[in-house]
């Protein structure tokens, strides 16, 4: 039988006893946290205004024209050396972006490949091997990521056309504006979930991405009240564990916060803040590692064994009492 506290006791129990689940989690979260940034930039009204205006400015400017190129010939000829730094910098930046998204997808890869094995009770667990295979399967599951973030722009898109037609201070606006952040919303729920289940079929399973893709859609449709019940489980688990880790923050970090007003330092106020960053970060990589295993964990009973919703099974038990 299926149960959440089995899954999320295990998946504690992996990432506890295994820490170099940390490692994938640390780089994991941070492509999680651009994840979330993407969403929450579509979702705020304020955040989505900004992009759209940012986009639409980058447009109007004509950067990518002739008159972009004319210009980088002119800086050329007046400084060679500045616009030489200039271009060595921004490609040293730029490799270390392509080298941070690599190992946050490999990361990922990673965390799903180290539970399988700790559920086949396989030895060979450590962060040169989890890398060498996520590395293995970098392309599928950045596909993966990239698909979902495409979906949800133009799903977003879509969903936005009707309220360019409608006045912004009319109830019929409220109310178009209310039905389509639901329908979003609940996109985004799904694309979540299944995204989850392509990368632990391409990990688990080895199949190719559309293989994974439709087999991951199936899986949710099979079991779409188990996905929706784990979420909200795991969401909960979420918030307690940001409730944990600001507390813990604020408990550290204190000291050094009234040292700096009474003593006017601005050290010890640097000190502070960078001790709720590492906070942040501590609880970022242990959470993301907890999840991933978690999200393992099911589909490796869904596929094996199966499962029924918790739901299901209170009505099953009502009806037969």
């Amino acid at each position: 039988m299926l149960s959440y506290r089995s899954i999320l006791k295990q998946s504690w129990n992996n990432v506890w006893r295994f820490k170099h689940l940390w490692f994938f989690g640390l780089f994991a979260f941070v492509l999680s946290a651009s994840n979330f940034d993407f969403l929450s930039n579509l979702l705020s009204a304020e955040k989505r205004a900004v992009l759209f205006s940012n986009i639409l400015n980058f447009a109007q400017t004509g950067i990518i024209g002739k008159s972009f190129f004319k210009g980088v010939h002119l800086i050329f000829q007046s400084d060679p050396v500045g616009m030489v730094t200039f271009i060595i910098v921004g490609l040293i930046v730029l490799a270390l972006l392509i080298f941070i998204l690599w190992l946050s997808v490999s990361s990922q890869a990673a965390i799903f490949s180290s539970t399988y094995l700790i559920y086949k009770k396989k030895t060979d667990l450590d962060i040169k091997a989890g890398i060498r295979f996520g590395s293995k399967i970098f392309w599928p599951v950045l596909g993966v990521n990239i698909l979902a973030k495409l979906v949800l722009l133009s799903s977003f898109i879509i969903c936005s056309i009707p309220l360019f037609f409608l006045s912004e201070k009319s109830f019929t606006f409220d109310l178009f504006y209310t039905l389509l952040f639901i329908i979003f919303a609940v996109i985004s729920f799904v694309l979540l979930i299944v995204s989850k289940y392509a990368v632990a079929y391409k990990v688990i399973k080895n199949t190719s991405f559309i293989s994974s893709l439709r087999s991951a859609w199936h899986l949710f449709i099979k079991n779409w009240l188990i996905s929706v019940e784990i979420s909200i489980v795991f969401l909960a688990v979420y918030l307690v564990s940001l409730v944990a880790g600001w507390l813990l923050s604020v408990i550290i970090a204190s000291p050094f916060i009234v040292i700096s007003l009474f003593t006017g330092s601005f050290a010890f106020w640097v000190i502070a803040s960078a001790v709720n960053v590492l906070v942040v970060i501590a609880v970022g990589m242990v959470l993301t590692s907890f999840q991933f295993s978690a999200w393992t964990q099911l589909f490796i009973q869904l596929i094996e064994n199966g499962g029924r919703s918790k739901i299901e099974r209170i009505v099953d038990s009502t009806k037969k009492s």
